[in-house]
């Protein structure tokens, strides 16, 4: 036969725990004492990681006694959230306080201590320093280079964490790893990384970096970050049976070399401690995009039509931005010099026929030393698949005032291919910069007066990625002929 305790319940009170006795016979709530029954007592005698802890929001249930029969706890204030530790150390000089640097799973960059009775991995630590009691265990388990889920108490300490560990399988208590260094291609159909790792809207990509302590250059995304093909190394963490993760890593990432939007302005304003800015990207004008602070003037002396390449911080806030082509302020060739070079050679660069061959058929492309390629031209003939640019041979000089000056032949015919893909856009020239009027979506149609005299033709700019023409500015200076 079974024997069953039965209490019934009187009363019960909320509030955060603001002290428990060693022996877990006193509670206080919200500072008042409360007694502990005997059953609850021995139940935390037994199990000590069943307790709740100092700074918990909890519920406490009374008998008809007065004394306390069970405590529920929601463990925090604060939602819980994914951390990855690039620092942990004590806080001041007298080593009374941990505390850890992280990148979170919302894109901040924080700094949090650790409560000085912390659970982790379900099993309590308590430390009066980083060097006494529990204090180094809690270093080595919370030590840089860990991803781990943690709450915060009341007082804004963390109080609990669970920890990434290859070697658990019990994820109540671990933040259990479904693959970790993987290697394995990502899949934009699919929406697969490697052969086991699934994501989906919610899973939380995190870009790390090989230096784990350049805040510089992480970035959290979505799985639409990553490029279709490319290969990663990768952690998914917090995975489902099916192996959909909650969590993935994408290690070595380096954010100024590669985490760029090349987009059109179309308004630059002020907005409360930043600068906004509209801009079209992927043929459609895109939310508003803010810099990361008022005192940021990367922006500066950017005007509607100019292609800009777009650099952004972990909190995807823009933090550089440059000139890719400006049909305002760069002359033809300037224009031809500067933007028909891969983006990572020398501006002055001679142009060779190797140039052409990437941005048309992307045979040979390598996305390292040729992250983007763009043509500057007049249009000659087109059909529905693409348009012939005269591009110009250059021979530059120098005058007597020690300035370089270009001589152009329009000598060479030069295919831009299209895809269904490809965005046209409409500068009108003639229209001030200040008027939406000068920069509207456009189509191929939008390209005309063809002729044989460069007065009587569109000259056009495109841009290409790994060999695909993504999008094409068509120029209006003057009235075209038919």
């Amino acid at each position: 036969s079974k024997v069953y305790n039965i209490e019934i319940i009187a009363e019960t009170e909320t509030g955060i725990l603001s002290g428990i006795s060693s022996d877990y016979t006193v509670v206080q709530i919200n500072s008042t004492e409360y007694d502990v029954s005997d059953l609850l007592v021995n139940r935390y005698l037994n199990d000590s990681s069943l307790a709740p802890m100092i700074d918990d929001k909890i519920t406490a249930y009374f008998n008809a006694e007065g004394k306390i029969v069970e405590i529920s706890s929601s463990g925090t204030v604060s939602n819980t959230t994914y951390g990855y530790i690039y620092a942990c150390g004590p806080t001041n000089s007298r080593n009374e306080t941990i505390t850890l640097k992280m990148f979170t799973g919302d894109g901040r960059f924080v700094s949090a201590k650790v409560n000085a009775k912390v659970k982790i991995d379900g099993t309590p630590y308590t430390y009066e320093s980083t060097l006494t009691g529990d204090g180094p265990t809690v270093m080595t388990k919370l030590a840089k280079g860990q991803l781990i889920e943690y709450t915060l108490n009341a007082s804004g300490l963390i109080n609990n964490v669970l920890t990434a560990d290859a070697t658990k399988t019990d994820t109540t208590k671990y933040l259990v790893p479904f693959a970790t260094s993987a290697t394995g291609a990502y899949s934009s159909s699919a929406k697969t990384v490697g052969s086991k790792v699934t994501l989906n809207a919610s899973t939380k990509v995190m870009f790390v970096p090989t230096d784990i302590s350049d805040e510089d250059e992480y970035a959290l995304k979505k799985h639409d970050g990553l490029k279709n093909g490319a290969t990663y190394t990768y952690s998914a963490y917090d995975c489902t049976e099916t192996g959909v993760a909650n969590i993935i890593l994408i290690h070595g990432y380096t954010a100024s070399a590669t985490d760029a939007v090349v987009a059109i302005v179309d308004t630059i304003s002020n907005a409360a401690d930043a600068y906004k800015l509209n801009a079209y990207v992927d043929g459609a004008l895109a939310s508003p995009m803010y810099t990361d602070d008022s005192d940021n003037d990367c922006l500066d002396g950017f005007k509607r039509g100019d292609v800009i390449k777009l650099i952004f911080d972990a909190s995807g806030k823009i933090k550089d931005a440059k000139l890719v082509f400006s049909a305002t302020s760069v002359p033809a060739e300037q224009a031809t010099v500067a933007q028909m070079t891969h983006s990572s050679r020398n501006p002055s660069a001679s142009i060779d026929e190797n140039d052409y061959r990437y941005f048309s058929a992307g045979t040979d492309y390598d996305e390292i030393t040729a992250e983007y390629l763009t043509i500057f031209g007049t249009a000659q003939a087109r059909d529905n698949e693409r348009v012939l640019v005269s591009l110009f041979d250059i021979d530059a000089t120098t005058d007597t005032d020690g300035n370089t000056v270009y001589s152009l032949d329009d000598t060479e015919l030069f295919p831009v291919t299209f895809s269904s893909t490809t965005k046209f856009y409409v500068i009108d020239t003639t229209v001030s910069y200040t008027s939406p009027s000068r920069l509207t979506n456009g189509s191929l149609n939008n390209i005309a007066g063809f002729a044989s005299a460069k007065s009587g033709a569109n000259r056009i700019f495109a841009y290409s990625k790994e060999g695909k023409t993504q999008f094409v500015i068509i120029l209006i200076e003057e009235p075209a002929s038919n």
